[in-house]
């Protein structure tokens, strides 16, 4: 499978802001790498709820959709789900870039 860029557009205002978020989400990442092998469902679960939080408030809807797929794999302790979710993050965070309005010509 080829690694496409996923391009998500926003808004020039939240422009300091999208690094930070992006930063962020890398953190939620390494947290869950973290986490799982020692079973910290519960710091998986707060993490993952965070994400399903924030996500599309930054214009990421797939950020919340991970989140939440991430909060109920948690509370049902599922190893396997919660390392599938955690490597198409991983691979979401690798490959998007964020447009902003009026940063292109035409």
């Amino acid at each position: 499978m080829e690694s496409a860029k996923i391009i998500i557009h926003a808004d020039p205002d939240l422009k300091k802001l999208m690094p930070l978020f992006l930063d962020y989400c890398q953190r939620d990442v390494d947290l869950i790498r973290a986490a799982l092998p020692q079973g910290q469902y519960e710091a998986i679960y707060v993490t993952g709820h965070n994400m399903k939080g924030v996500g599309d408030s930054y214009g990421f809807a797939f950020v919340t959709e991970i989140g939440n797929a991430m909060e109920l794999a948690a509370r049902q302790e599922d190893q396997m789900k919660i390392g599938d979710l955690l490597e198409q993050l991983a691979d979401y965070l690798k490959r998007v870039e964020v447009a902003y309005s009026g940063d292109e010509n035409g």
